[in-house]
């Protein structure tokens, strides 16, 4: 029994069932499907036969070659139906007729010459002709192989390219195997045993091409988890064969180091092996390896869908906010480990709303008249910014934002789109397992930018109704506190009418008539306040900033510690309601001082930049943390003061700057204080 060639023929033959029994069960019933599931099961059956003759030596070495012939022309009408096929249409049917008239005449050639040597002659001339008949057929497909090679198109040549290598090796083996049997009237028993091995290496590649050429209707379909584990399996046993024989010789030849070099060789490449199986990059590496090698697309939309919508209905228990689990969502997709969420507010700003293991300053901010969004807008793509910097010319001239370049290797910029109203955007950071971006990344992020875009607005509506109820039921409570202090004015006008009845007391009287009337006064001020709605019906004029402010220190004056402006002789006004932004500066004053002990200091500042008035209020107090500000500072109903506070004042603040066109900011740290930074347009004094 050849041990060798049973080995060889048998791990040939297991790996050509295993491709058949994949096709079969795919195979819809098209005739190149069909013709390469024939050409399989013969290679299959063919290796089996091999194997049989291995071990008990009874095959007619011409039925062998015979069998050769039966194996290539499967293969053979295999190629001219692809070269026959309507996409290239590289040989006519004639030509298709003849070549299957030639290959016929062959096989019945081979088989005629079988029978008559088994019957009569066994005369060696016969078994030469079957030598030639393989070696016409082997060259004649590796003249097809490079006829459908030349005349395929570069856009095609990704999904075909291994069945040329697959069966020019094939070919090309068989050839060599011939012509040296011709020229040196032996066949070379090395070179006869080790086929079945080539074969079993060729079989992947003809796996490979039947996944990336649908048209065959051969959907071969393993689960990419299975490929995956099952590769990485087979890359660790390999490892640890080649550690072992490493090792074994390393004892062998170490002298009296032998076993010492051996544990320590042992050790460390089971160390690399350890820090390989762990490795975030390199299990990145290996999916796209599988998923652009062995399947017709690289993802599988099934696992993404579920995978997206699993973290997007992930609670807010982790801590992880709405918008930071769409960053996480669309960032997994192309195994980008950071991304920041940038979206649209009511001042038409795009202002990062939430970010996902990165920190972006809160300056990053773009005006919907920006060039990045209008070429957003007008093409809807994914931006690469790496292929942005090296061809500029890809992007029509775009021109970026300067502060991108402050992103630490950012990558993609995603828009997020909500019908076709630009939503907002996402940039990741550079993939650690995706190293040229594609056309079905770029479908794939820009198709979930959508959905995630609905996901946003309809958790934002939900957000913006459960507000509305709070404002009703805080409508409702201000309906009955303007009820009461209705009687309250009633009763103290009342008191205010009587009290000259008790004139026989001046001093008394007229304390009680001037601390009555103030109270009426106080009270007037506030129904007409609580009577307005929040935006409706303001007057809006030219306010100059510096007198505002100045006005805003003579209010606050009266609480510790005394707020302090800091004098820049800057002369620039706003377009505001002056008693409205009197009461927004003012309310953010207040809380300063509120945060900062008696003998803290609450400083105010004002500049002018790029036709943007700049308002900082500063304070040394007890200051706040990122989550804080991120999650509660600008959320209505939420307050730190217990009852004394309706937790409405910066919510209201942050609304109307928005609605002014600004944007306003909160920058703290705790024990270190708080800078609150309000920028608004500039109007000509």
């Amino acid at each position: 029994m050849n041990n060798i060639g049973v080995i060889s023929y048998g791990l040939g033959g297991l790996s050509f069932v295993l491709l058949a029994s994949l096709l079969l069960t795919s195979w819809k019933g098209r005739i190149k499907g069909g013709l390469l599931v024939v050409a399989v099961v013969v290679s299959a059956i063919w290796n089996f036969i091999h194997v049989y003759d291995s071990i008990y030596y009874t095959i007619p070495e011409s039925l062998m070659v015979a069998l050769d012939v039966f194996k290539l022309t499967s293969w053979i009408v295999f190629l001219l139906e692809l070269l026959n096929s309507s996409e290239t249409k590289i040989v006519s049917d004639r030509i298709k007729r003849s070549a299957y008239v030639v290959i016929s005449s062959m096989v019945i050639m081979s088989v005629g010459i079988y029978v008559y040597e088994n019957k009569t002659f066994g005369i060696d001339d016969y078994l030469v002709i079957s030598l030639y008949c393989v070696l016409v057929l082997s060259l004649g497909g590796l003249v097809f192989v490079e006829q459908l090679y030349r005349n395929t198109s570069t856009e095609q040549l990704w999904a075909i390219k291994y069945l040329f290598l697959g069966l020019a090796g094939m070919f090309v083996y068989d050839i060599f195997l011939y012509s040296n049997n011709i020229l040196f009237k032996e066949i070379s028993s090395e070179l006869w045993d080790a086929r079945g091995a080539v074969y079993m290496i060729l079989v992947p590649l003809f796996a490979i091409s039947a996944a990336r050429n649908p048209e065959w209707s051969l959907g071969v379909h393993v689960s990419r988890n299975v490929v995956f584990y099952t590769a990485s399996m087979l890359s660790v046993g390999f490892y640890l064969l080649v550690i072992s024989i490493s090792g074994y010789y390393i004892k062998l030849y170490g002298g009296g180091w032998g076993t010492f070099a051996q544990i320590l060789f042992v050790t460390l490449t089971g160390i690399v092996l350890s820090v390989l199986l762990f490795s975030g990059h390199v299990r990145a590496r290996v999916k796209q390896f599988v998923g652009t090698n062995f399947y017709s697309y690289k993802y599988d939309y099934r696992d993404e869908w579920l995978r997206l919508m699993r973290i997007l209905s992930e609670s807010d228990k982790g801590g992880m906010l709405i918008e930071q689990r769409v960053i996480k969502a669309v960032s997994q997709i192309v195994q980008s480990p950071a991304g920041c969420l940038w979206v649209k507010n009511e001042g038409d700003l795009y202002i990062p709303v939430a970010h996902w293991n990165m920190q972006v300053s809160e300056d990053f901010v773009l005006k919907s008249s920006d060039k990045l969004i209008a070429y957003v807008m007008d093409n809807q793509s994914i931006i690469n910014l790496y292929e942005y910097t090296s061809q500029p010319d890809l992007y029509n001239n775009l021109t970026l934002p300067t502060w991108i370049d402050q992103i630490n290797k950012a990558w993609l910029i995603v828009p997020v789109f909500l019908d076709t109203d630009l939503y907002g955007f996402i940039i990741l950071t550079r993939s650690i397992g995706i190293i040229e971006q594609t056309w079905e990344d770029g479908e794939l992020l820009f198709t979930v930018g959508q959905q995630v875009a609905s996901y946003l607005a309809q958790h934002e509506s939900a957000q913006k109704l459960a507000e509305s109820r709070q404002f009703d039921a805080f409508n409702r409570l201000s309906a009955y506190i303007v009820h009461d202090l209705k009687n309250v004015v009633a009763q103290l006008d009342l008191v205010v009418s009587n009290s000259v009845r008790h004139k026989s007391n001046p001093e008394f009287v007229d304390d009680v008539i001037s601390t009555v009337n103030s109270a009426v006064n106080k009270m007037n001020k506030m129904l007409s306040q609580l009577k307005k709605s929040r935006f409706s019906n303001e007057t809006v004029s030219k306010v100059n900033v510096d007198q505002l402010l100045e006005k805003v220190i003579e209010q606050r004056s009266s609480e510790l510690p005394i707020p302090i402006l800091e004098k820049s002789n800057v002369e620039v006004c706003i377009e505001a309601n002056s008693e409205k932004m009197l009461s927004v500066i003012g309310h953010l004053v207040q809380n300063a001082q509120e945060a900062t002990p008696d003998d803290g200091k609450v400083h105010i500042s004002l500049e002018e930049n790029k036709g943007m008035v700049i308002i900082r209020i500063i304070d040394n107090g007890i200051g706040m943390n990122q989550e804080f500000i991120l999650n509660r500072l600008f959320k209505p109903f939420d307050t730190t003061k217990g009852n004394a506070g309706m937790g409405i004042g910066v919510y209201e603040s942050r609304e109307y700057i928005q609605n002014l066109g600004g944007h306003i900011k909160a920058t703290s740290e705790p024990d270190k204080g708080t800078v609150m930074t309000i920028t608004l347009p500039a109007s000509s004094y």
